[in-house]
């Protein structure tokens, strides 16, 4: 009985440990809140842009990709090395601006996006924000693949058709629910380029679904 309440301590403790948050700051404290609350404030932004009749406008009108702001800075602490780099940092495929404003708390960051609506988004929640955070983070609408800039580190999580809860087990049905989503989003864009971008799509994905298993199988 003794040993099976100390394993149990032991457990409990390692929880503590991995649930542990280094202390944020205010302007980051802020940033949670106004996420927290963030299908009221989507809501009014959206309106106020003009209600865009398109799929992305109507994904981050139901919030989004829902993270959570404290289980994703503690991934970005104990399973990436970001935290200990400093300087210029290019956010691929920025969308509403999640990732960037958790990046700022280490780099000046630039998000870069392909769909006008999300650097639009983001710039309207960027604007709602604590300054000292504003000046950190800027927002353009561009592919990735053009950039000449240079960065100190590139993040790239949005189009690695990785949006999910963080620490969540990856399953292969997934990229069903992502590339669905995109199509919409083509298609809304641009109908006469949507197929040869879902073209793109789908190769990545075989090659992604290929990796996959190979990795499973090792």
């Amino acid at each position: 009985m003794l040993r099976v309440n100390l394993v149990r301590k032991v457990i409990k403790r390692l929880h503590r440990l991995a649930t542990f948050e280094p202390p944020l700051d205010g302007v980051h404290k802020q940033w949670r809140k106004f996420y927290r609350d963030r299908h009221i404030h989507y809501a009014d932004i959206l309106a106020e842009l003009g209600e865009h009749d398109d799929a992305y406008s109507a994904w981050y009108r139901a919030g989004g990709y829902g993270y959570d702001p404290k289980e994703s800075r503690l991934w970005l602490i104990k399973e990436t090395s970001l935290p200990d780099f400093r300087g210029t940092c290019l956010d691929i495929g920025s969308g509403d601006g999640f990732w960037s404003w958790l990046l700022c708390e280490w780099f000046h960051v630039y998000g870069i996006d392909p769909v006008e609506g999300g650097v639009e988004l983001a710039n309207a929640v960027k604007k709602r924000l604590p300054l000292a955070m504003q000046h950190r983070v800027d927002f353009m609408v561009g592919d990735a693949l053009e950039v000449t800039e240079q960065y100190d580190v590139v993040f790239c999580r949005a189009p690695s058709f990785f949006n999910y809860p963080i620490f969540k087990p990856f399953d292969l049905t997934m990229l069903d629910v992502d590339r669905a989503r995109l199509g919409e989003v083509f298609r809304q864009n641009d109908p006469s380029t949507a197929e040869a971008k879902l073209g793109s799509v789908d190769n990545y994905l075989a090659a992604m679904i290929a990796a996959t298993r190979f990795k499973l199988a090792a």
